[in-house]
């Protein structure tokens, strides 16, 4: 069974943006959370909270945007904002993805924590 929920929420430049919920029920009511939202053609999704080996706390990130024969993309992870994959976004593009993701990591957190409750 697949459900999609939506949800309206503001970044800090007070940008509307829609955050999508697909919530997929597994075995045992294990339940698994992907959320995405879409600014400008480009979406970024991002999954439940993970740790490391020696227990810190980490979100992949994912950006994507359809050009023509593919998509360009970039993958990052929160605290850090590092680059773990990218393609097709230049430097100043990839700047501006990852000052979007940490201008919004109190929603990134505060959702994944909320969705992370709920993981089998």
């Amino acid at each position: 069974m697949t459900e999609f929920v939506k949800r309206n929420i503001y970044s800090t430049e007070k940008q509307q943006q829609t955050v999508c919920e697909k919530k997929y029920h597994g075995k045992k009511d294990g339940k698994m959370k992907n959320f995405y939202t879409e600014v400008d053609g480009i979406t970024m999704t991002f999954n439940d909270i993970a740790q490391t080996e020696d227990g810190m706390e980490y979100i992949r990130i994912y950006f994507e945007k359809p050009v023509e024969g593919g998509f360009k993309f970039l993958e990052s992870t929160l605290p850090l904002l590092d680059v773990v994959a990218t393609e097709g976004f230049d430097g100043n593009e990839q700047k501006e993805l990852l000052e979007y993701a940490s201008r919004n990591a109190f929603i990134i957190w505060r959702i994944a924590r909320d969705g992370g409750a709920d993981v089998a």
